[in-house]
């Protein structure tokens, strides 16, 4: 019995860690991780964030033959700076930017979770 009650308290904290959150509640998370960082590390998740970028807009507009619209993605990164959990906007194009995201994206970190969002505006510029 004794075995059985620990075994289920130590299934709860999974469980609470498991549990999703909105895009919303995500991009504030990103928000407040990327605000904590010292102008190195942000220097370097703006370089590993545009390494991505850089191959996924072209791939994408290949793909889908379209112009990105507006999008968010936020990635939820582990300790060794991998992809761990991603919240995309609702969008084919972004669909896709967030595969790239998955597969490619990689900024070291020294917190047990660290998110961080990537937001595209499409503005037509004045003539």
């Amino acid at each position: 019995m004794k075995k059985l009650i620990i075994a289920l308290l130590l299934l709860v904290p999974l469980s609470i860690a498991a549990e999703d959150i909105s895009l919303e509640a995500a991009l504030a998370l990103a928000e407040k991780d990327e605000n904590a960082l010292q102008s190195n590390s942000m220097t370097a998740l703006l370089e590993a964030q545009a390494k991505v970028a850089t191959s996924a807009f072209p791939d994408c507009i290949q793909k889908l033959q379209a112009m990105p619209v507006d999008f968010d993605v936020v990635t939820e990164l582990s300790l060794n700076g991998t992809v761990k959990k991603i919240w995309v906007s609702n969008s084919k194009f972004a669909s896709c930017f967030a595969q790239h995201m998955q597969s490619s994206f990689k900024f070291m970190h020294d917190k047990e979770r660290f998110y961080t969002a990537f937001s595209y505006t499409h503005k037509r510029l004045k003539k």
